[in-house]
């Protein structure tokens, strides 16, 4: 004699059902046994009306521990990003700090020591080359320090980092991968040279740039009187164009040097896809779907910080032939006091 539950218990016995699977399989077993041709027996019926009338947890039975942790998590999340943000800052404040600390302070040396320099020293120099020279070159030089602090020190840790990963999901294909690297940044040590030798020719085109404008300007009283403005204006067009074509051949080799490592990089990803999936097929190095698709994750991480190494690199080698300028100054032998 076993009193019927009432409706709400059946629907509340819904969301139980829902979340329970043992409870579902117990009640399958208990419907077949009622819609069978066998009446079910009373202890049956009765363990079905204890799972169906079963007390669940409603939206204000929720323990009040749970929500305290919920707070705590929220509260970690922000204080987790607020270090973040902060460090951000005093991480991007100190390598700025560095890099302009070092210009300010090798501007001022090479000022200094062009100073102690004799007279025939500035006449065998042009004017306009070594005012380049001191703010071009010095701002160029600039990213040398910049790239070295934030670049040439965080991303080959980063790609050692996924290297560690790719490792731990399969070693055997991470072989290939030690063997494809030299392969991948090849292009960028070999356009590296290219970049700086053309970076050093366009710093050159630009003093001769700057030669020409403060040549016209010093000597503005002379072209007016020979009314010689539009010869000038020629003359400036002329070499501020050959600036233009020498900027733009170290444009096409920086350019090139990353097209040809994103197709290396591609074509080693296909390369690694079918070698996996070869092995996964044939059941081979013990290499499962699971590590093959965290290896080949690994490895498309790799790339991001490759790509910006190989930028920073190429701004490296870019900055390199402003600094070598520079120090040509300050290898000159200042006039004895």
């Amino acid at each position: 004699d076993c009193e019927i539950p009432a409706a709400g218990d059946f629907k509340r016995a819904v969301r139980v059902l829902t979340e329970d699977e043992k409870r579902i399989e117990t009640l399958h077993d208990a419907l077949d046994r009622i819609f069978s041709d066998a009446p079910p027996p009373r202890d049956e019926m009765r363990r079905v009306l204890e799972v169906v009338t079963a007390p669940t947890i409603e939206a204000d039975e929720v323990s009040p521990d749970r929500i305290v942790w919920l707070k705590k998590i929220a509260i970690l999340i922000m204080v987790v990003a607020a270090f973040g943000a902060f460090f951000y800052y005093v991480n991007e404040y100190l390598y700025k700090w560095l890099a302009t600390k070092v210009v300010v302070d090798l501007r001022a040396e090479i000022m200094s020591h062009l100073l102690r320099q004799p007279l025939k020293f500035f006449h065998r120099r042009k004017m306009g080359d070594l005012h380049s020279r001191l703010t071009n070159d010095v701002q160029g030089t600039f990213q040398t320090v910049n790239i070295f602090t934030s670049e040439l020190i965080n991303e080959p840790i980063q790609i050692a980092a996924t290297v560690f990963t790719a490792v731990m999901a399969s070693w055997q294909l991470s072989v290939f991968i030690v063997l494809l690297f030299p392969i991948v940044i090849w292009p960028v040590l070999r356009m590296g040279s290219r970049i700086k030798k053309r970076a050093r020719a366009g710093y050159e085109s630009l003093g001769d740039t700057t030669e020409t404008m403060m040549q016209s300007m010093s000597g503005i009283r002379i072209v007016k009187a020979f009314q010689a403005e539009t010869a000038e204006t020629e003359r400036f067009k002329t070499q501020n164009n050959e600036y233009l074509r020498r900027n733009l051949s170290l444009v096409r080799a920086k350019a090139l040097s990353r097209s040809i490592m994103d197709f290396l990089f591609s074509a080693a990803i296909g390369g690694f896809l079918f070698a996996g999936g070869y092995l996964l097929v044939h059941d081979m190095w013990d290499l499962t779907a699971g590590r093959l698709v965290t290896f080949v994750a690994a490895t498309s991480m790799i790339y991001r910080p490759i790509r910006r190494f190989a930028h920073a690199y190429g701004n490296y080698q870019e900055s390199l032939a402003a600094a070598g300028r520079l120090f040509e100054l300050l290898d000159a032998e200042p006039e004895p006091a």
